[in-house]
């Protein structure tokens, strides 16, 4: 197929189309795909052997022959596009990672559920029949749709920056209004590499470019930062490492070798360090002067002063200086959610209020509420529990919320409020039930009923909205098809890399390594929005481009 042909180019344009639609919106992906299906349907259909086949035949006779053309074009195209996706083994295996959760329907009871699964991975199956069938973009073409796929990151990290200094947000989340802030952050990793290896190795690219490519990355690492999208940071550290010891082991300049293991040994050590050094700062209260203590409030009444039932904010006892009639009196007359109630987010009012007071270091009485402005009583309503929060967003911020977390569970064994401390619960779910379903698991479909009754069986204590799934893929994976539909999973994700050598490209081996990290704390595979990221580009990589010299220089 000549690629100035329409066709191609219409095909190409979808491309672009679908790649910018990985960062807005699920309903554009799901339109730019139709097309592309329309166009491998049709991908033999001739204008002028349509418009004969119309011709030849007078009035209605002639529609109907014009039928017959498509029909049979359609027909034998698909064939051919079949049997081409067929011989191509590495497409075939990867295949598999859809046909698995099909296969493994034998197993279970929840046909609707499983359907589901079905219809949320069938994107994997898709696009590795069309790039594996359809003829090749050019490097050219391909480094085109990259530069639209850098603008849509620009411009969604631009409208998401709007709305964080707006701060009219209760989770930092909400600032990623286009799609899940997880696969957000992916999104800005893969980006921020892919820029990298402009600034540092595309060498026909101007200076300028390359200028701008490196100021591109800085803000994309900036904003990961500031979305406090924790994987992508760790993610970010990892691979960045990992191309330092390539880097060490390529060069032939030991000034080079050296900077690159120092750095490789220094920064591990150096983060290390800092984050140990924030926990202990945030974990360790000062100690208590009881003789330095004011006793009274401002009109009279007396404090408590409680260093153990109310945990420690930004490493203050939220219980010192507390005040708790004053407390209720003042809010409920600047406030329509009474201090008794809960908060918009679930939480109870009060304690909320009690850690935002502490977390800008006013104490817990009249005064105290008084000194809050009505921004203040806004975030309280909305469940913000610590001024840093709003006004301080990052990794420091990620981190208090992570401790509170922790805090909060090793004191209650709650885990409702922290996210992270769910994920413990997800693991002993995952293996215990593992344990119970090893050699063929619980079955597509069945795999929420099962960690349901696990939660209710372990007496878990996590509320129905927070008994979610592992948030591992290959938990998840070995949970609903058992050790031979993992080890199938695991072939299909491993040997076609292998296979078409595609670990020689620098594109492919960052973002394949972005998803496979990914894996181990997201079911990336069971979202709409981290299916189409990991098979479109996982598919475009392997068997869509034209395959290049090795570039895993940089």
């Amino acid at each position: 197929m000549d690629r100035n042909s329409s066709v191609f180019r219409i095909y190409f344009s979808a491309l672009i189309f679908l790649v910018v639609s990985l960062l807005f919106s699920i309903f554009t992906l799901s339109i730019s795909t139709f097309i592309m299906v329309f166009l491998w349907l049709g991908w033999d259909w001739k204008a002028s052997e349509l418009k004969n086949s119309f011709n030849e035949k007078p009035g209605v006779f002639g529609f109907f022959s014009s039928i017959k053309y498509l029909f049979k074009q359609t027909i034998s195209g698909v064939s051919k596009r079949l049997i081409t996706f067929y011989k191509n083994k590495p497409a075939f295996i990867f295949s598999f990672l859809f046909f698995v959760y099909f296969i493994w329907l034998f197993n279970t009871s929840d046909f609707d559920y499983a359907l589901k699964d079905l219809r949320i991975t069938l994107p994997i199956l898709f696009f590795t029949l069309m790039f594996s069938s359809l003829p090749k973009i050019s490097d050219k073409q391909f480094h085109l749709i990259l530069y639209f796929y850098l603008a849509a990151l620009f411009v969604a990290s631009s409208i998401s920056t709007y709305l964080l200094l707006q701060g009219n947000y209760t989770d930092i989340r909400d600032i990623s209004c286009f799609i899940y802030n997880i696969r957000f952050g992916l999104n800005l990793t893969f980006g921020f590499f892919i820029l990298l290896f402009f600034a540092f190795k595309k060498n026909h690219l101007s200076r300028t470019i390359k200028i701008f490519s490196i100021l591109l990355a800085l803000w994309f690492l900036i904003f990961i930062y500031l979305l406090e999208a924790l994987t992508s940071m760790i993610i970010v550290v990892i691979i960045g490492l990992g191309l330092m010891v390539y880097l060490a082991y390529l060069s032939k300049n030991i000034l080079v070798k050296i900077s690159s293991i120092l750095l490789v040994i220094a920064i591990p050590f150096l983060l290390w360090f800092s984050v140990t050094k924030e926990i202990k700062e945030y974990l360790t209260a000062p100690k208590i002067q009881s003789t330095q203590l004011n006793a009274y409030t401002a009109q009279g009444n007396p404090y408590t002063f409680d260093t153990i039932n109310w945990g420690i904010e930004n490493g203050k006892y939220n219980g010192l200086y507390l005040c708790l009639p004053e407390l209720k009196k003042e809010w409920n007359k600047r406030s329509i959610i009474l201090f008794s109630g809960k908060d918009k987010s679930g939480q109870q009012l009060s304690q909320t209020l009690i850690r935002y007071l502490t977390s800008k270091n006013l104490r817990k009485d009249s005064a105290g509420v008084a000194a809050l402005t009505n921004i203040d009583i806004l975030r309280i309503e909305r469940g913000v529990a610590n001024h840093n929060y709003i006004d301080h967003p990052g990794f420091h911020s990620r981190l208090m919320k992570i401790l509170v977390g922790y805090e909060i569970y090793r004191r209650t064994g709650n885990a409702n409020g922290s996210s992270i401390m769910q994920r413990f619960v997800y693991l002993k779910a995952s293996l215990k039930i593992i344990q119970k379903h090893f050699w063929f698991g619980v079955g597509t479909g069945n795999v929420q009923k099962a960690f349901i009754k696990e939660y209710q069986q372990m007496n878990s204590g996590l509320q129905k909205k927070y008994m979610h799934l592992a948030h591992n893929q290959f938990l998840e994976a070995f949970v609903a098809f058992g050790i031979f539909g993992f080890i199938i999973l695991l072939i299909a994700l491993f040997y076609p890399p292998i296979a078409t050598k595609a670990y020689q490209d620098y594109y492919f081996i960052v973002f394949y390594a972005i998803m496979l990290l990914s894996m181990f704390s997201d079911n990336t595979l069971e979202t709409p929005d981290g299916v189409f990221l990991f098979a479109f580009f996982s598919t475009l990589l392997l068997f869509g481009k034209e395959m290049k010299k090795p570039q895993t220089h940089v």
